[in-house]
């Protein structure tokens, strides 16, 4: 678009106005025109004219090579815009990449923690069984296996989230 503007505003350096026209006529004297009764040897001519013409403003205050330099100007910054977009979008999607990865990190190390977590309450239960332990023990141990049941599920909508960030970034 900012290049179509440019090369509008180079087209004003040259004529603004131009026109061609011309015209062809058959003229042909009637016999009754003839007052002297002295006999034609051609009644009939053509008349034939062909004209051209051009109209412009000189650029004397150079009002028009500044419309140029701004249209040129006005071309460089949508190229730069362009640039810091096209910058933006691969940071972005440099971003979300890392954020998908660090997301699936987090929901693996939460599963291996539950598993570890369900060792270590069946371990609780087996002392309190044994009566080496207390009641709380084995408590302690189920609440901190929920909490961290219950982080899992936030991991994985994260996951989703950053997942679906990566897919619209790279069109997928």
């Amino acid at each position: 678009e900012y290049r179509a503007l440019r090369a509008m505003s180079v087209g004003s350096l040259f004529p603004q106005q131009q026109a061609v026209d011309g015209f062809a006529k058959r003229v042909q004297i009637s016999e009754a025109g003839n007052l002297a009764g002295v006999p034609l040897p051609n009644r009939a001519f053509d008349l034939q004219n062909i004209g051209a013409g051009m109209q412009w403003e000189l650029d004397v205050w150079g009002r028009f090579r500044r419309r140029i330099e701004q249209a040129n100007a006005d071309v460089d910054q949508q190229v730069e815009l362009y640039d810091d977009i096209l910058s933006i979008a691969v940071a972005d999607t440099a971003r979300a990449y890392t954020n998908y990865r660090v997301a699936q990190e987090f929901v693996k190390l939460a599963r291996q923690n539950v598993e570890i977590q369900q060792g270590s309450l069946k371990i609780a239960e087996a002392r309190f069984k044994a009566g080496a332990v207390g009641e709380l023990d084995v408590a302690q141990a189920k609440s901190t296996l929920n909490e961290t049941e219950a982080l899992i599920p936030q991991f994985q909508a994260d996951e989703r989230k950053a997942n679906n960030e990566l897919c619209i970034l790279v069109g997928t």
